[in-house]
């Protein structure tokens, strides 16, 4: 089953993508920015979308 997650670049987020990864088909990984204070968690979601 391919799957989607939204992925906050927060430590679940990042947990349930690499738990999807390695049991499932990971399609896509999608983040989206909201205007939240810490910018660096977009810029984590990417890196972990990205390795």
């Amino acid at each position: 089953m391919k799957t989607v997650v939204v992925c906050s670049g927060g430590m679940d987020s990042v947990v349930l993508t690499h738990l999807i990864a390695k049991e499932q088909d990971l399609a896509r990984l999608i983040s989206v920015s909201y205007g939240q204070r810490h910018v660096k968690e977009i810029d984590s979601a990417g890196a972990k979308g990205q390795g």
